[in-house]
């Protein structure tokens, strides 16, 4: 059985992350249910990872940040500080 990872950061870097996801859904025009759909997540599982990253695995994190075609060193930004 793999080990679920999640994100626990501070207040402040989980911010970057909900900020991020939702500046990119504006960017490119996306609305969460969209993206909920081409992560095949409901839209309310991805509305709570985004306002609550804590809840956000790392491997679900992983696949936002492909979704939204992030580069890698830019999504490590957003976890690490």
């Amino acid at each position: 059985m793999r080990k679920k990872i999640y994100i626990t950061r501070t207040s402040r870097s989980l911010n970057k992350i909900s900020d991020y996801i939702r500046g990119e859904l504006k960017r490119q025009d996306l609305t969460q249910e969209q993206l909920a759909d081409r992560l095949g997540v409901k839209q309310q599982t991805l509305s709570k990872w985004i306002n609550n990253p804590k809840t956000l695995k790392l491997e679900n994190f992983i696949d936002i940040m492909q979704e939204l075609h992030t580069e890698k060193e830019e999504a490590a930004e957003l976890i690490c500080e």
